[in-house]
């Protein structure tokens, strides 16, 4: 007898269906891969950057010979110099500029300008820059300043002094009447 059972071919037909999609599945990512659907970053080990090439800027530059003077060092009177009058200004010439620079600096009118300015420009300045602060000091502590000094009690006083003329006191004798400040809360002004 070959007779098989319906129930043992839908078991084979099942365990096929699960072999073929245990298949599949396993394959999704080489099917992904070749496809070019899947993620491929670059090794981050395996990239290197290379320095681009380039020429020095001065193929006629040669070290110093020993016992010249270098460029870059200064001597003790041009140290002084600078400490004093600082760096040199524009307007001086001292011979390294080319004739294009020169014209240059001929026509803006570089000879006319005043070696001081810098100082004339502080100087006016100063003025707004206690202008700014005072406005950034409103911003920040936006409370109005307790007057420095004592503040005289004028109605008090007056009466103080007639007393002390009718009495035939000097004036100076006695307390002079005076307004007493209370001391604020903290959050008092807030609100």
């Amino acid at each position: 007898m070959m007779s098989i059972p319906g129930g043992t071919l839908a078991g084979t037909g099942r365990v096929a269906a699960l072999v073929a999609l245990a298949l599949a599945v396993g394959a999704c990512s080489n099917i992904r891969d070749q496809l070019g659907l899947g993620k491929n970053p670059p090794d981050e080990f395996k990239v290197v950057t290379r320095a681009p090439l380039s020429l020095p800027p001065d193929f006629s530059l040669r070290p110093p010979a020993p016992g010249t003077k270098r460029p870059q060092e200064e001597t003790a009177q041009e140290r002084v110099k600078v400490a004093l009058y600082g760096k040199l200004s524009p307007a001086v010439d001292d011979g390294s500029r080319s004739t294009g620079e020169q014209a240059l600096l001929a026509h803006a009118g570089t000879a006319k300008a005043q070696p001081n300015i810098r100082r004339l420009i502080n100087d006016e300045n100063l003025l707004y820059a206690d202008e700014d602060s005072s406005f950034v000091d409103a911003l920040i502590f936006w409370h109005d300043k307790t007057p420095t000094g004592t503040i005289v009690d004028p109605a008090k006083e007056a009466q103080r002094l007639q007393e002390a003329s009718a009495l035939g006191k000097p004036p100076t004798e006695g307390e002079t009447a005076i307004i007493k400040r209370r001391k604020k809360a903290i959050l008092e002004g807030i609100f």
